[in-house]
C-alpha cells in the first residue's frame, strides 16, 4: 500500500466500494468524498461509518447534478478541491471507482498532471486495488463488518434474536416438519401486527400449542415434550414462543446450518431487526444474514407457504442493503418442482428477475452450505428435473 496522507474518492450512489477502499489505508489518513447534490446523502453515510471506526473523513461538493456529466465543470470543481486541500502537495491517492464515467476521466487527467496524486480502482470481485500509474496491485486486507454494511445504508441494528434453541429441538422439528406446518399459520395469527389476528391471542396460543403437542403424541414423537419444556425454561415469553413456532424455528435451523460450515460463525446473525439511525422503530427484519467481510448475504427463510411479497421483499433488500456486493436468497422447504401452479411460478419468478436465488426443499438445504457466497442469482437449487 502506498504511504499517502490523503485519499480522494469519487462518490456515486454505491457506498460499499468507497468504504471498503477507505479502510484499506492507515487510520490516520484523511479522506475526502467528492459528491454531487444527488450523492451527498450516500457520502454522508460513508463519512459516519468511517468516523465510527475513528477514521477522519469529510464530504466536498463538486456542484449540482449536472456537474457529474460536464467535463468543464468537473475539471474546474475537482481541480479547485485538490489544490485547496493539498497545498503542500502531500502524497495522495484518488479512488475513481465511484461516480460517473466523466468524473473518472477527469480524475485520471488530473492525476497525470499532479505527480503527487495516484489514481486507483477497486476490483471488488478480485478483491484488490489496481493502481493506474504503475499498474501495480494491492490485495484487500481489511474487511467490512456486518454493522458497517447496515450503517452504510443509514440504518442500525435495533434488535436481534439471541435465543439459543437446542439443535435436538430444531432437528426434531425439521424431521417432523409436516406436523409443524399444519400449525404455523395459527401461531402466526397470535402475533400478527397487521392483518387477521385472533381476538384472545394468548389463550389461542395455549390452545394451538396443546393441539400441536397432541399431534406430536399421535405420531409417537416422545421427545417433543421434554425438548419443548427445555426451550420454554429459557424463553418464557409466550409471544416469542409463538414467533418461534410460526417459523422462527426454521430461521434458527438454517442459521445453525450455516454456522457449522462458515469460516466465521460469529458473523452469522439470526432475526436481526433494522431501524433508521437514531430511531427505534423497526423498518426491516433479516431472517438470517452473514458476511465474509466483502459480501453481505441475506436469507429469507420460509418453512411454510411462499408468497409473492416474500420474493419482492428479497429483491428490495438486495438493492437497498447489498448493492453490487450483496446477495439474497430464498430458503424454503417448498419443493421448486411440483404440480402446484403457484410453486411452478416461484421457479419462473426467480429465474426471470436475475436478482436473487432460491434453495428449495431438503435437497436445496443440502446444497446451501457449499454455496454460501457463490450461488448464482436467477438460479433455483436444485436445478429443474429433466424429463
Amino acid at each position: 500500500m502506498l504511504d499517502v496522507k490523503k485519499v480522494y474518492h469519487l462518490m456515486g450512489e454505491q457506498t460499499i466500494p468507497i468504504f471498503l477502499s477507505a479502510i484499506q489505508f492507515q487510520p490516520w489518513v484523511h479522506h475526502y468524498l467528492l459528491a454531487t447534490k444527488k450523492t451527498e446523502y450516500s457520502a454522508n453515510y460513508v463519512v459516519k461509518a468511517l468516523q465510527d471506526r475513528q477514521i477522519s473523513a469529510e464530504v466536498r461538493l463538486i456542484g449540482a447534478e449536472n456537474a457529474a456529466v460536464s467535463f468543464r465543470l468537473l475539471n474546474e470543481s475537482i481541480s479547485e478541491i485538490l489544490d485547496d486541500t493539498n497545498k503542500e502537495e502531500a502524497p495522495s491517492a484518488f479512488n475513481i471507482t465511484g461516480g460517473t464515467k466523466p468524473m473518472s476521466f477527469i480524475a485520471l487527467l488530473l492525476g497525470n498532471k499532479r505527480p503527487w496524486l495516484a489514481p486507483f480502482y477497486l476490483d471488488s470481485i478480485g478483491r484488490k486495488m489496481l493502481w493506474l500509474k504503475d499498474y501495480s496491485e494491492t490485495e484487500l486486507e481489511e474487511k467490512i463488518e456486518l454493522k458497517d454494511f447496515i450503517a452504510l445504508c443509514g440504518m442500525e441494528i435495533s434488535n436481534e434474536d439471541i435465543s439459543e434453541p437446542s439443535e435436538k429441538l430444531l432437528d426434531l422439528m425439521y424431521q417432523n416438519v409436516t406436523v409443524i406446518q399444519r400449525s404455523q399459520e395459527k401461531f402466526a395469527s397470535c402475533i400478527q401486527k397487521n392483518g387477521k389476528k385472533t381476538q384472545n391471542p394468548k389463550d389461542s396460543f395455549q390452545q394451538f400449542l396443546a393441539e400441536l403437542s397432541e399431534n406430536m403424541s399421535k405420531k409417537h414423537i416422545q421427545s417433543w415434550k421434554p425438548l419443548w419444556n427445555e426451550y420454554t425454561a429459557t424463553e418464557s415469553s409466550w409471544q416469542q414462543q409463538a414467533k418461534f413456532l410460526a417459523g422462527g424455528w426454521f430461521e434458527h435451523y438454517v442459521g445453525n446450518l450455516i454456522r457449522r460450515h462458515s469460516a466465521s460463525p460469529q458473523a452469522v446473525r439470526i432475526g436481526l431487526e433494522i431501524s433508521k439511525s437514531g430511531d427505534y422503530e423497526t423498518l426491516q427484519e433479516f431472517d438470517v444474514v452473514y458476511t465474509d467481510g466483502f459480501q453481505l448475504v441475506i436469507l429469507e427463510c420460509k418453512a411454510g407457504q411462499i408468497k409473492q411479497d416474500h420474493i419482492q421483499k428479497l429483491m428490495n433488500l438486495r438493492d437497498f442493503f447489498g448493492g453490487s456486493l450483496g446477495r439474497c436468497a430464498l430458503v424454503t422447504l417448498v419443493e421448486a418442482d411440483t404440480s402446484n401452479n403457484k410453486r411452478i411460478h416461484l421457479r419462473d419468478r426467480i429465474t426471470a428477475n436475475k436478482k436473487i436465488a432460491a434453495f428449495c426443499g431438503k435437497v436445496g438445504l443440502q446444497i446451501l452450505p457449499s454455496r454460501l457466497f457463490n450461488f448464482s442469482v436467477g438460479t433455483v437449487y436444485p436445478g429443474e428435473k429433466k424429463s
